[in-house]
């Protein structure tokens, strides 16, 4: 590890310099078996990186707008973490140096909390953000008065924070009119607001500052004490809505770091039991959702917000909140280039691609240094599945949130196999654009637009090994060609995915072989052999890749057959059917099984699985409507009402979210090993690890968190 030695003022306007020496770091050692929580590995490497850049920057980057101030606290927070077990002096100095960064400069809020828009004459606001790392700071250091001096942490709370009282944070203005505040926003502004009332109630450092700042709120009707007041409720309530009908911004690319931070604060620093269970049990709901949604902390589902991004399809650049889960986990795929030699450090535990990552990019370093400094750390028998990819399993991921009486239809659903990761994801059930999912018929546009879009993902199957080497850009991902923010792309069966694509015009043809299928081949699979064959009712080519040890079947609705009919000249419909190779799985065998199974359809549109599952397809599969009408499965059991074991609790027909073992090599169906009923319950139970989880979260004033390891 690297050892701090000496401290340097950089300059006069709060920018400071610590120079470190460098020695060698610890040894590499593979991955336990059982699961092993590497945040304490990533908090060292992350100190680092963002130390780093204060060497990069020649000192602590200024107080300004620029930034949203937002890197400041990352950079102090490393900086004082490096030297928290140095020696009396040396504490003292850096202490000093922070006091004369923020008190001596006299730092002021840049810009007012919440939802911020482009528009002229309108404030400049979204310091929320900046003030969860403020939080942060005072949590960590609330007693240490050495590296977070007495003048500094009433500064902080008393100048920077501001924020403080009963009175949440609803609505934002613009102009004339109100707007509903975003979840995101709800959340940091008022975890900041609970936890600074906290701070200046209990005064745990004696200050008669903090006093006498408590006791001029109080003569203004400032309401400080949390217990069982307005805010508190509010706290409760909001994150028990999480747990009974999931996250609104669900999978949200830019912004739910935002939230996952917040709620770590609450989890970290508050002294209220129920608080910190609450909001535990939001963070576990997300850490399982993530578990099974992803591979390698690489997730490709659908998302709601933001608008500005929906041109991206990138793999992981633009959603920094799985490297939360990555810190954790050190689970991230080996991507080649991602970084080179010089920069990556190959004696650690983690991956250097991550490192890497991090190297890279604010947003993944800043939500990963927050994941391994705060104390939330992911249960045993979720980063068991976050770290180990060799069972197969089904996935299914439900809203329960409705909008103007309607229940909203955007599942996600998974398919996970140690060789592969199906993947597809939903829209609005009426959809207007993609960014403008109502039809605004009022002047004055009762809702925020960019705020209600939820963007589809073409149904894909993720390979292993990954195949990408372009760092950000998904090329090599196998998936229907659907435009992501109007495809409904839910028709997904075990190793089976069924989509459909505009057809392109003739004048693109080119010298693309796959012009006319609905199917985004890329190259790695491109460029391999195939064999071509036809039936009555569906063109099919099929690639034995002998790296991963799987086969893929592609297919094609007919052209002859409905060329007139189902609006095929418009859409192209086909399937992606992936086979694990054994001995008895032949390229051969796998055209012969086709040809017997379509011949033997009897003209209607039915896909038949090498397994022998047989699924009905929908003759009039569009936008609105599920490929699927009918699966007939050789041995049909009626596995619907069967639950986790020792669940205490009802199921409903279409939980909030549910997860079921399957077989390896055949695909049936076995136990339920996760399942949240919709209503604030939640049960796992892990039989590789033998460690459970259950959350009890029906009656907001009453959160319960059992055998939480």
């Amino acid at each position: 590890m690297r050892v701090p030695i000496f401290f340097v003022p950089a300059s006069a306007h709060g920018i400071f310099l610590i120079f470190l020496l460098l020695l060698p770091a610890q040894a590499a050692h593979s991955m336990a078996s059982v699961p092993v929580n590497y945040a304490d590995q990533s908090k060292s490497e992350l100190m680092h990186i963002w130390h780093e850049r204060v060497i990069e920057n020649g000192g602590v980057h200024p107080w300004t707008n620029k930034h949203d101030g937002m890197r400041v606290f990352q950079e102090w927070i490393s900086l004082l973490l490096l030297h928290e077990h140095e020696n009396l002096n040396k504490k003292i100095e850096l202490g000093k140096a922070f006091e004369r960064y923020i008190v001596t400069n006299n730092l002021q809020a840049l810009s007012k909390v919440g939802t911020s828009l482009p528009l002229p004459g309108y404030k400049p606001a979204d310091f929320d953000m900046t003030l969860l790392g403020c939080i942060s700071l005072l949590g960590l250091f609330e007693k240490d008065t050495l590296l977070l001096t007495n003048k500094t942490y009433v500064h902080l709370i008393k100048i920077i924070s501001r924020c403080w009282g009963q009175e949440s944070k609803h609505y934002f203005e613009v102009l004339l009119f109100n707007f509903q505040e975003t979840e995101n926003h709800i959340f940091m502004i008022e975890s900041a607001r609970y936890l600074t009332n906290q701070f200046i109630w209990q005064n745990v450092r004696d200050l008669s500052e903090i006093f006498t700042l408590k006791d001029s709120l109080i003569q203004r009707n400032v309401v400080l004490k949390n217990d069982d007041g307005v805010l508190y409720q509010l706290l409760l309530k909001k994150m028990q809505q999480i747990v009974k009908s999931g996250f609104f911004e669900f999978n949200a690319k830019v912004y739910q770091r935002f939230t996952l931070h917040a709620l770590n604060n609450l989890y970290s620093f508050s002294k209220d039991s129920l608080i910190k269970v609450a909001a535990a049990c939001v963070l576990d709901y997300s850490s399982i959702k993530f578990a099974f949604q992803s591979a390698y902390s690489i997730r490709l589902g659908p998302y709601r917000r933001s608008a500005e991004k929906f041109w991206q399809d990138t793999l992981f650049k633009s959603d920094p909140a799985i490297s939360f889960y990555a810190a954790q986990s050190a689970s991230f795929p080996g991507y080649g280039n991602l970084c080179n030699d010089e920069t990556s450090r190959s004696a650690t535990s983690l991956p250097s691609e991550l490192i890497c990552l991090w190297r890279q990019s604010l947003a993944h370093s800043s939500i990963a240094l927050f994941s391994s400094v705060l104390s939330y750390r992911v249960p045993v028998s979720i980063l068991y599945f976050m770290q180990t990819k060799k069972h197969t399993y089904s996935a299914v991921m439900e809203t329960k949130r409705t909008y103007k009486g309607m229940r909203e239809s955007s599942p996600e659903i998974y398919f996970s196999t140690p060789k592969y990761l199906v993947s597809a994801g939903g829209k609005y059930k009426f959809y207007r654009g993609p960014n403008f999912p109502v039809k605004y018929t009022n002047f004055f546009m009762s809702e925020v637009p960019w705020v209600y879009d939820i963007l589809s993902r073409s149904s894909s199957i993720l390979l292993y090994p990954f195949y990408d080497r372009n760092r950000s850009v998904p090329t090599q991902v196998l998936k229907f060609k659907g435009n992501q923010w109007k495809e409904n792309n839910l028709a997904v069966y075990k190793n089976f995915i069924f989509g459909y694509a505009k057809n392109l015009s003739d004048s693109t043809k080119g010298h693309n072989i796959w012009h006319n299928w609905p199917q985004n081949v890329p190259e790695f699979l491109n460029g391999l052999p195939f064999s071509s064959f036809s039936t009555p009712l569906f063109d099919y080519r099929l690639f034995s890749i002998e790296g991963i040890g799987i086969s893929i079947v592609m297919s094609r609705l007919k052209h002859k057959k409905t060329f007139f009919k189902h609006r095929y000249q418009s859409y192209l419909r086909g399937g992606i059917e992936v086979i694990n190779q054994h001995e008895t799985v032949k390229t051969d065998a796998i055209i012969n099984q086709k040809k017997l199974a379509d011949s033997a359809s009897l003209n209607q549109l039915v896909y038949t699985l090498w397994s022998g599952d047989k699924i009905f397809l929908n003759r009039k599969y569009n936008r609105h409507r599920n490929g699927f009408s009918l699966i007939e499965q050789p041995v049909n059991k009626a596995l619907d009402n069967e639950s986790v074991q020792g669940v205490p609790f009802s199921v409903q027909k279409f939980p909030l979210l549910k997860v079921r073992l399957m077989d390896n090599k055949n695909h049936t169906p076995g136990a339920i090993i996760v399942q949240a009923d919709g209503k604030g319950n939640l049960q796992m139970s892990n039989p590789f690890t033998g460690d459970s989880l259950t959350i009890l979260f029906e009656a907001w004033w009453f959160p319960r968190r059992i055998n939480a390891n």
